[in-house]
């Protein structure tokens, strides 16, 4: 019994390192942008996005019948505290079909009382883009 614990640790060990992969990813320089250093990875996800076009384009180009699409948080979209708001420009710029999380749920719909409130409904609809579908 004791060499079956000892057996199923080792394998457990021999799969946890064989894994284990230490090959670098390679960065490549998209036409017509500067070079990528080490210093740029950290980059935050709009500065990275900006160095290729958006997904539309690519989907346009390769699967022209094809919708892309995206499920997110209505809260985030909408932006309910004012300030610049680049989810939604990212959104707006990359996807033709938003789909908000919970939003449009019974449970977020539905008040204590049995009414309805579409108050997060109704501001989403508000700022969305004409050309996105919900």
């Amino acid at each position: 019994m004791k060499t079956c614990k000892y057996i199923l640790g080792v394998a457990a060990l021999s799969m946890l390192l064989a894994s284990c992969d230490d090959q670098k990813m390679e960065w490549g320089t998209p036409e017509g942008h500067y070079p990528v250093t080490l210093s740029d990875i950290p980059l935050a996800v709009k500065e990275v996005i900006s160095n290729y076009s958006d997904i539309k384009t690519y989907s346009e180009q390769y699967t022209p019948d094809m919708v892309v699409g995206i499920g997110a948080s209505a809260e985030y979209y909408i932006n309910a505290n004012g300030k610049h708001n680049e989810y939604k420009e990212l959104v707006d710029e990359n996807y033709q079909m938003f789909t908000c999380g919970n939003a449009m749920k019974m449970d977020a719909i539905m008040t204590n009382s049995g009414g309805l409130g579409f108050t997060t409904v109704g501001a989403l609809i508000d700022v969305m883009a004409e050309d996105l579908q919900i």
